[in-house]
C-alpha cells in the first residue's frame, strides 16, 4: 500500500510539472502573438514621430527663408526709381555692384549657375528722425537738418566722398520730384550733407522721415547653405541650413518663391518630396531620387506695395 501511495504522488509531481511547461509554451506563444500585434503600430507610431519633426525643422527652414525677405520685400522700391534706366541714373549711371542692377527688384541667374535662383532688392527703412525744416537738394551739395539726433554708424563717411558705399545712400518717400535717392558726403548730429547725381531741384517736406538706403542678394548655394550679401561687407552671410534650392519669379508687384528644404533624418524614404504641387517640373526633375532626406517644397507669393504703389502713380 505504502508504494502504491509512493508512485501515486511520483505520478503526480510529473503531470504538474507537464501542465506547467505547457502553460509557460502556452504563455511564451501568447505573449508573442501580443508583441507581434502591437510591434507593427509601434514601429509605424515612432516612424510617423520622426517624419513628423522631420517635417517641423525642415518648414522651420522655410519660416527662416520667408522672415529673412519679410522687410526688404515690404520696404523694396521705397523712394527709389523702378525703372532699370532711372534707377542707373538715379546712382550716377556707376558701373558695377548694385548700381547696375535692372531696378529694385530683379531675378537673375544664381552663385550656383541656376536660372532665377537669385534674388537682388534694393529698399528703405526708416531711420527714426525728421527733417526740421522744409529744404531742397540737388546736384551741388547741400544741408538737410533733423529734428532728431543721427546715428553716426549708419553711415560711412570719412574724410573722402564715397559713395560706392550703400550705407552713404538716403531716400525721401515724399520728396518731389518722388523716387530721388541722394549720396552722403557728410554727417553731424543733427544733418547731413547730400546730392543727387541726376537731379537738379529735390524738394524735402518739414517733418519728412529720413529712409536709409540698402540692398541685399539671396540664393541658396549648392552646399544646401541659404545666403545673403547686403553689400555692407565683404562676402555672403550664411542664414540657414538645409535649403536645397531656391527659385523666384518676378510678375510686376508680385514676386514667387520657391523653397526646396530638407529635413536632418537620413532613415526617412530618402529621395521622397513632399509637396510636390508646390514646385515647378523643373526643380522637381532636379531632386527627384536626388537627395539622402526627404526633401519639402513650399511656394508663397508676397505683394511688394511700393512696387505696387509706383505701378498705379505711373498709370
Amino acid at each position: 500500500m505504502k508504494k502504491a501511495s509512493c508512485c501515486g504522488r511520483t505520478s503526480d509531481r510529473r503531470g504538474f510539472k507537464a501542465f506547467l511547461l505547457v502553460d509557460l509554451l502556452f504563455s511564451v506563444l501568447l505573449l508573442s502573438f501580443i508583441f507581434i500585434s502591437f510591434f507593427d503600430p509601434f514601429k509605424n507610431g515612432i516612424h510617423l514621430l520622426c517624419l513628423m519633426r522631420d517635417r517641423r525643422i525642415a518648414h522651420q527652414r522655410i519660416d527662416t527663408v520667408r522672415a529673412v525677405l519679410d522687410a526688404p520685400l515690404r520696404f523694396c522700391a521705397l523712394g527709389v526709381p523702378l525703372s532699370a534706366e532711372e534707377y542707373k541714373n538715379a546712382f550716377g549711371s556707376r558701373s558695377g555692384r548694385f548700381f547696375s542692377w535692372a531696378g529694385p527688384a530683379s531675378v537673375v541667374k544664381g552663385k550656383n549657375g541656376a536660372e532665377n535662383s537669385c534674388l537682388r532688392l534694393v529698399f528703405a527703412y526708416p531711420a527714426q528722425c525728421r527733417t526740421s525744416a522744409a529744404c531742397s537738394a540737388g546736384k551741388e551739395a547741400s544741408f538737410v537738418n533733423f529734428r532728431d539726433k543721427l546715428n553716426a554708424a549708419d553711415f560711412d563717411v570719412d574724410i573722402y566722398d564715397r559713395p560706392g558705399s550703400i550705407k552713404n545712400w538716403v531716400t525721401f518717400a515724399n520728396s518731389d520730384p518722388p523716387r530721388a535717392p541722394l549720396t552722403v558726403s557728410g554727417v553731424s548730429e543733427y544733418s547731413l550733407k547730400v546730392k543727387s547725381f541726376d537731379k537738379d531741384d529735390i524738394l524735402i517736406p518739414k517733418g519728412e522721415e529720413l529712409l536709409l538706403l540698402r540692398v541685399m542678394e539671396c540664393w541658396a548655394g549648392n552646399d544646401g547653405i541659404f545666403y545673403t550679401n547686403d553689400h555692407r561687407a565683404s562676402g555672403a552671410q550664411p542664414r540657414e541650413n538645409g535649403i536645397c534650392d531656391l527659385r523666384f519669379r518676378l510678375d510686376g508687384a508680385l514676386l514667387t518663391v520657391y523653397v526646396v528644404a530638407r529635413g536632418d533624418n537620413k532613415d526617412l524614404s530618402p529621395g521622397r518630396i513632399e509637396g510636390e504641387e508646390k514646385c515647378t517640373p523643373e526643380i522637381l526633375s532636379l531632386w527627384r531620387d536626388a537627395s539622402e532626406y526627404v526633401l519639402y517644397c513650399e511656394k508663397f507669393v508676397i505683394c511688394m506695395p511700393n512696387v505696387l504703389d509706383g505701378y498705379s502713380h505711373s498709370l
